[in-house]
Formats: structure tokens, C-alpha cells, sequence
């Protein structure tokens, strides 16, 4: 990841399409009892947590509401953006790393543990890093906090409006005023 700014587009752009695919996947059983095999390593899931940790920097880190599970401890969680990515990013490479085995039982097995991780986990994640990359880019921290990251493109582009409609019965009406007052 080159920059921050490449982090969370990515991240925008990905994460929802990743919800909303796997979303629509109907339910189904698995064919082995024993689960896939695991392709994601340690060290795997660990550069992805650090590349995301380091393009975010202070970004990286959120306060979330607990969930059931977590109520015990406290109201509110700090959480990680660079953390859930890299568990989604596990999800998902274990089952396309299964799925291409291409026996259509793995495959099928494959698709149903990603299934079961989104439901179970996964998804939730990816509902709270969309939703804090959203604040994080949309919002005004990103800009305020780093000086070192520069603004939007479309921030920082000028507009013209001499053709739009709104401009040019404007341009009119000064017309209009200007024979009035000579």
C-alpha cells in the first residue's frame, strides 16, 4: 500500500462489494466434516495488519460498542482497522486458495466456510471498517490531523460552471442590469 489515501479507497471500494457478495450467498451444508485447509500464515496475516497499520498511522485505531461477547469487559472496544482487514483478508484468500484445488466438494466447502465466517464473524467487521474508513475519508480528520496528506482530487480541482444552466442566467440578469443602469 503506496499511501493512506490508496488504503481507504481500496478499502471503500472493496470491503461493501465484499458484504454485499457475500451477502446473497445462499445458506447451505458442507460436504467433509473436518474444515478446509488454511493457506494464510501468520506471517501472511501479519503483513497485511502492518501495511494497513502503517498507511492509516493514528487512523488505524477506533472505539467501537462491544458486542455481547465483549459486554462483560466494557461498554466501549478499541479496535483496529489494520486487524479486521487482515482477518477478512484470511477469509477470504483460505477460500479462494481452496477453491481453486477445483474438486468441486472443496470448492463447495470452501464457499460454505466463508459463508459461515461472514455470518458468524467477518461480516460485522466488515460493516464497522466500512463505516470507519467512511469517517476517515469523508470526514475532516483525515485532512486536519496529517499534514503530510494532501487534499482530494476533486477538492482541489476547479470547477467550471460558466455552461450550466444556473451561470448563464445569471450572466443574463448582469446583462439585463447593466443596459438598465447605463
Amino acid at each position: 500500500l503506496s499511501s493512506r489515501k490508496t488504503a481507504i479507497e481500496s478499502g471503500l471500494r472493496i470491503i461493501p462489494l465484499l458484504y454485499s457478495q457475500m451477502a446473497v450467498i445462499p445458506e447451505s451444508e458442507p460436504f467433509f466434516e473436518e474444515g478446509n485447509e488454511k493457506f494464510v500464515t501468520e506471517q501472511d496475516w501479519s503483513e497485511i495488519y502492518q501495511q494497513f497499520s502503517v498507511a492509516l498511522g493514528s487512523m488505524n485505531e477506533y472505539t467501537d460498542a462491544a458486542t455481547i461477547e465483549e459486554y462483560d469487559r466494557s461498554e466501549t472496544v478499541i479496535r483496529y482497522v489494520s486487524e479486521d482487514i487482515a482477518d477478512i483478508y484470511q477469509e477470504i484468500k483460505d477460500c479462494i486458495e481452496n477453491y481453486i484445488i477445483g474438486m468441486e466438494e472443496v470448492m463447495h466447502d470452501a464457499i460454505w466456510e466463508c459463508r459461515s465466517g461472514f455470518t458468524i464473524h467477518w461480516g460485522e467487521k466488515a460493516l464497522r471498517v466500512a463505516m470507519q474508513l467512511h469517517r476517515i475519508y469523508f470526514g475532516t480528520e483525515l485532512f486536519e490531523n496529517e499534514n503530510n496528506f494532501q487534499m482530494r482530487e476533486n477538492e482541489s480541482k476547479t470547477i467550471n460552471t460558466e455552461n450550466w444552466f444556473l451561470s448563464k442566467r445569471q450572466n443574463e440578469f448582469r446583462d439585463k442590469d447593466d443596459d438598465i443602469s447605463e
